[in-house]
């Protein structure tokens, strides 16, 4: 019984071991996929943002341009080293192995390589930006709803507790 079941699990290990894609084949399709570029976007963004914060909440003029300067050398630097590409691509190799087997790699690889694929690749940042904004206009609706209802939640639970305290009395 035991022979069997060490061929069974044998078999399985070398099952999902076949199955399992290359280091290589996954770094491929994060290429394809520009992967590096969005994390570097996502990081300049990041610190777009705390600029903008910063301008709207601290007057930056030229007696403290330079320690802004330093932070954003800082900034970049501590970025460069904890959110870099390569620090980065190892849990991107890994997510995608333990997702994907080498043939849908393979075949997502294929598809990204079609014109078809090209297309989706080059559209994709204009066709996130145009549902973020179709998203955003929605929620800019939804909001004042929301507020509504949790101002009724608010009222309501005041009201209940007035009635519980009253029939304290």
């Amino acid at each position: 019984m035991k022979l069997i079941l060490s061929i069974f699990f044998s078999l399985i290990s070398m099952n999902v071991l076949a199955n399992s894609p290359t280091n290589e084949s996954v770094e491929e399709l994060l290429s394809l996929t520009s992967s590096r570029e969005m994390i570097e976007n996502i990081n300049t963004r990041k610190f777009e943002h705390i600029y903008r914060t910063f301008k709207e909440n601290i007057i930056i003029d030229e007696s403290n341009a330079h320690m802004f300067d330093e932070y954003k050398k800082s900034y970049f630097s501590l970025i460069e080293s904890e959110l870099s590409w390569s620090k980065l691509k190892p849990y991107f190799v890994e997510a995608y192995s333990s997702i994907f087997t080498q043939s849908e790699i393979n075949d997502i690889v294929t598809f990204y390589k079609t014109p078809a694929g090209e297309k989706m690749l080059n559209v994709t940042p204009v066709l996130m930006q145009k549902i973020t904004v179709s998203v955003q206009s929605h929620t800019d609706v939804l909001i004042p709803k929301l507020n509504a209802l949790q101002e009724k939640l608010m009222s309501d639970l005041k009201a209940q507790m007035e009635s519980n305290l009253d029939s304290r009395l």
